[in-house]
């Protein structure tokens, strides 16, 4: 499952360093968990916006940056599909993208 439809502008890629992909998206479009979890964290940056982090099992973390809205809470339990937030606004040059990562 994809956590947003749009188009993968970068993709997976550990050799470069890269842990996850980003999606061009539209700003405002739902953004969804892919597989059902816990959420760890869940907070705004200046540099990121509203982030959220989720566990899943075998301690899978999947990590939703460029949020411009969380809904969801700390030690919120999650299904798969469902809403954590909204897409947001990116750099001017880029338009509007979600970086997703999955870590261990």
């Amino acid at each position: 499952m994809t956590p947003i439809e749009g188009i993968i502008t970068e993709g997976f890629d550990i050799a470069a360093g890269r842990f996850g992909v980003k999606i061009a998206a539209a700003a405002g479009d739902r953004v969804a968990a892919v597989d059902g979890g816990t959420v760890v964290q869940s907070l705004w940056t200046p540099e990121n916006g509203y982030t959220v982090i989720l566990q899943h099992a075998q301690n899978l973390l999947s990590v939703y940056r460029n949020l411009s809205r969380s809904l969801v809470a700390t030690g919120q339990t999650l299904r798969p599909g469902e809403i954590v937030g909204y897409n947001a606004e990116a750099e001017k040059r880029r338009g509007p993208a979600l970086p997703v990562r999955a870590l261990e």
